[in-house]
């Protein structure tokens, strides 16, 4: 029996991502561009094109330091934006631009847009909540940041007060991530290391606070 045929490529969904070269963009864009398991057997009618910032001069998809008006330009040609702030601090600042540009010209969409914040539980840190409690879409507004995320938080309300105007044609998403891990490592890197290498593992307090992390694959899915 022959085995069924995939259907033929309908949609192209243009995904912008921000600083791509970063270790959580970079996989985020490796996992949207990959096939779905069985992809023989199961028909595909969407594919991903990523676009975004970054510093790689070998790659198309990528927009070597450009002004706001080019970059405004590739964010309105695409249907999902994805700004991450939570490895560099620097993007808070392009994050609010991008957010609230993109809000302001919604009048010139062609189709409904997407805009995903990937921020950092840091803005959480100082709630009231007991640690061992799961956080909850309920305490978002009851959160507490640390000091010196205080900006961060502020960015949060914002893409969650624009994302209310006009749901049906622009809506925004916040994403609490842990502190991210695997696929090469970043803020863990040297505790794996030392720990592959039998070397004494680095103790802060009395070694039983919970430091919420999340394996870097699983974020970009």
């Amino acid at each position: 029996m022959s085995e069924p045929q995939m259907e033929s490529v309908t949609r192209a969904r243009r995904v912008f991502l921000n600083n791509i070269d970063s270790y959580s963009s970079r996989t985020i864009t490796k996992v949207l561009s990959e096939e779905p398991e069985n992809a023989s057997r199961l028909s595909r009618t969407e594919i991903f094109q990523v676009v975004g910032t970054g510093s790689d001069q070998s790659g198309d998809s990528r927009l070597q330091d450009p002004d706001r008006d080019h970059l405004l330009s590739c964010l309105l040609k695409c249907q999902v934006v994805i700004y991450d702030i939570s490895q560099e601090a620097e993007q808070v600042e392009a994050a609010t631009w991008a957010v609230t540009a993109l809000h302001a010209r919604m009048g010139q969409f062609s189709e409904p847009k997407i805009f995903v914040l990937v921020s950092t539980v840091m803005t959480w840190v100082s709630s009231s909540s007991p640690a061992a409690l799961p956080l909850t879409e309920e305490m978002f507004r009851r959160r507490r940041a640390h000091p010196s995320f205080i900006q961060h938080m502020d960015l949060e309300k914002r893409v969650v007060r624009l994302g209310k105007s006009n749901p049906a044609l622009f809506s925004t998403y916040v994403v609490a991530s842990g502190l991210q891990y695997g696929m090469g490592e970043q803020i863990f890197y040297s505790y794996f290391k030392n720990s592959w290498l039998g070397m004494e593992a680095e103790m802060f307090g009395d070694g039983k606070n919970v430091v919420p992390t999340i394996h870097i694959s699983d974020l970009a899915r």
